[in-house]
């Protein structure tokens, strides 16, 4: 599949689909209570103390609200089942990255600086099938940063960054991130194929429009959007 063959509304049923059948029966307040308080007490998850006050209320938000839907448990039930060690630093940018480090032999760094920009825009399509820019919520910022810890937590040695042939849309960049946002990635045999836990399932079950590349846009402080976004 590429650029010229990806047809953007089948996929876009095909989230739809994943969402209406697996994601509709919430789970309880007590399981993810449990759960929350898990995440946070791991050795895997570790949220600096560097982060201020608004800064920690903002990552513990962010998890709770990932944790409300099934994909964001299944994520965080992987990242807890790796043994890794994830690090959520405050980006000293205005975006949010990831840094996947080799310290040593087997032994790997995971860090995800978290921004905390209410100012920040991905791209998706308007109703006339236009790109144009939908403001970010931030924990589909954190989700789609821990889909990359999840990524190279259980496979360190993955190439997914320096494919940049037959994404659907070049803009993609590379597909790790063509993965991490649509989820759409390749079997062992080269074959396209779909992973739920992605940024645009988790856009879709909060009733946010698709992103369609690696595109974005974080302002500085007091920087004002010369458009509207949609």
């Amino acid at each position: 599949m590429n650029a010229c063959t990806f047809n953007f509304i089948e996929y876009e049923e095909m989230v739809n689909n994943y969402v209406n059948e697996k994601c509709s029966k919430p789970a309880s307040g007590e399981k993810l209570a449990g759960l929350f308080d898990k995440i946070i007490q791991s050795e895997t998850l570790k949220v600096s103390s560097y982060f201020d006050f608004k800064g920690m209320q903002l990552v513990h938000a962010c998890i709770k609200k990932i944790i409300a839907c099934k994909p964001g448990r299944k994520l965080f039930k992987r990242l807890l089942q790796s043994g890794e060690k994830i690090f959520i630093r405050p980006s000293p940018l205005p975006e949010s990255r990831f840094r996947h480090t080799k310290i040593k032999s087997k032994v790997f760094h995971h860090e995800i600086y978290l921004a905390n920009n209410p100012e920040t825009y991905y791209v998706t399509h308007n109703s006339h099938g236009n790109k144009t820019l939908h403001k970010q919520d931030p924990a589909c910022t954190l989700f789609h940063e821990l889909t990359h810890s999840l990524h190279y937590c259980e496979n360190p040695k993955h190439k997914n960054k320096r494919v940049k042939e037959g994404l659907i849309d070049p803009e993609m960049d590379n597909l790790e991130e063509q993965h991490a946002i649509s989820g759409i990635t390749k079997d062992e045999q080269g074959m396209d194929v779909f992973d739920p836990i992605c940024e645009n399932t988790f856009h879709k079950i909060l009733g946010m429009p698709l992103r369609v590349n690696h595109r974005g846009l974080a302002l500085q402080p007091n920087e004002k959007l010369g458009i509207d976004p949609q």
